[in-house]
């Protein structure tokens, strides 16, 4: 649930379950930040909120899930049109990279630690409170760096195999574990304009 429900809440709910049952509810609980807008949290009660039908009618689910995915779980989540563009920005550019390489298969190798690197920052940082904003910039480290090494060329399946694996294991991460569509004929955006977060998303509905 929400940060705002640890009290006096779920406080409640542990007291209420251990009195009755005489055992702990949960051995993990987990609170999220507030989802914000400039003007403070977004919320039915403020009547400042958009049905998720209605957002993904503007951004594509691919869209919502990296923006979601670029904040920590327990930090304030603060919506802005921006915030959304740059999403998109960030989806086609991991889109467009794995394009260049879509003709990759495995060849399995034996592979020294090192170059299993990746997966294992990786896994480190999501062992860290689920620390997916720098699971990211590790994503977008290789890509910068692949994408270097390749010059922006393409990568056949006659190329160095070190460097193919090295592909074969960021397309497992986004698609296995973050859950990403990497095909490039997905639209980011359903909607043909930019939209404004005060406009079209966070609009004031009266409930009366």
């Amino acid at each position: 649930g929400g940060a705002d429900l640890i009290f006096p809440h779920h406080e409640n709910e542990i007291a209420q379950s251990e009195s009755c049952f005489g055992r702990i509810p949960a051995n993990y609980w987990m609170h999220h930040g507030l989802v914000l807008d400039e003007d403070g949290k977004i919320s039915k009660s403020r009547g400042c909120f958009v049905p998720l039908i209605e957002f993904l009618d503007v951004y594509s689910p691919d869209t919502v899930r990296l923006f979601l995915l670029s904040k920590r779980y327990r930090k304030p989540l603060v919506y802005a049109t921006r915030s959304m563009l740059e999403a998109m920005k960030n989806l086609a550019r991991i889109r467009c990279f794995f394009a260049n390489y879509e003709c990759l298969e495995p060849t399995p190798y034996p592979r020294p630690p090192e170059e299993a690197q990746l997966c294992s920052n990786f896994c480190d940082a999501m062992d860290d409170d689920f620390n997916l904003p720098q699971a990211l910039a590790l994503i977008f480290s290789e890509i910068r760096s692949i994408n270097r090494k390749m010059a922006g060329g393409r990568l056949g399946n006659g190329a160095d195999r070190s460097v193919r694996q090295r592909v074969l294991d960021l397309k497992s991460l986004c698609q296995n574990v973050l859950g990403l569509r990497l095909d490039r004929s997905i639209e980011i955006s359903p909607s043909a304009q930019s939209p404004s977060s005060k406009t079209l998303l966070l609009r004031k509905r009266n409930h009366g």
